[in-house]
């Protein structure tokens, strides 16, 4: 069972982004936001996900930062 406390909706982080956080994305992430030091080994017992899905999902948001840190410069100077 998840933690009602990880169930909340994606609060428009994502909006005007290109891709969209997946739904175990939203679940890690709000995992993290809520404890900052949580572990993998801890997420895993709290959200009930597989330590491997978990590391996917990180790794997948890791790729989304990068691209938009890439990204948004280049759509902030086509603005300017």
């Amino acid at each position: 069972m998840i933690h009602p406390l990880f169930l909340h909706q994606n609060e428009g982080v994502n909006e005007g982004a290109s891709e969209k956080l997946s739904d175990k994305e939203l679940l890690v992430r709000n995992a993290m936001k809520a404890n900052p030091s949580i572990t993998v080994a801890k997420m895993v017992k709290e959200l009930a996900i597989s330590k491997a899905s978990i590391e996917r999902a990180i790794k997948a948001m890791k790729e989304k930062l990068l691209l938009l840190v890439k990204v948004l410069p280049k759509m902030v100077n086509g603005l300017f």
